[in-house]
């Protein structure tokens, strides 16, 4: 006698048919949350590629101006260079960001009780307002709490004549 397999037509019983389709409803269920935590993933990344975009497209137009805007502390100095001017230092740097005309009000001395605090510190500023070097300012005095703002970052010197009034 002579066997052999061959493939033949199968018709599956309804209990098969049953657990086949459980099977298929399960792999269904398992794709689609495969989909979502790939489209999860995808879009992590997407939001970290345009995040690192911004800061390339920032650090392009840092490079390129050559420059961007901060907010700094700065310090008045009223009735410098000249009594009817006012000197704005910045006090990250010590530098002159500009010099000012004093206003009607600004020129007004205000009566205090105690005496003015005499002048002990002279100083050269450099005045460089948007980073062009505009001037040298020399033997511009400070009183002892402005030179302690200022004196890290520029050179001090003792005032050449003690003044007791404050005025040169």
């Amino acid at each position: 006698m002579l066997k052999f397999n061959e493939q033949c037509k199968y018709r599956f019983q309804p209990n098969e048919l049953v657990d086949i389709a459980k099977r298929q409803a399960s792999l269904m269920n398992d794709k689609i949350a495969e989909e979502e935590a790939f489209e999860q993933v995808k879009a992590d990344h997407k939001s970290k590629i345009t995040r690192i975009e911004t800061d390339v497209s920032d650090c392009t137009r840092r490079v390129t101006s050559g420059y961007e805007m901060r907010t700094t502390e700065v310090m008045v100095l009223k009735f410098r260079p000249d009594p009817d001017s006012a000197m704005h230092i910045r006090l990250d740097s010590g530098r002159v960001l500009r010099i000012r005309k004093l206003d009607l009000e600004e020129k007004q001395i205000k009566l205090t009780d105690s005496a003015p605090t005499p002048y002990v510190f002279e100083v050269d500023f450099t005045a460089d307002g948007d980073g062009d070097v505009l001037d040298i300012y020399s033997d511009i005095q400070l009183t002892k709490p402005e030179a302690e703002a200022v004196g890290s970052f520029v050179k001090l010197r003792p005032l050449r004549k003690k003044l007791s009034d404050g005025k040169k």
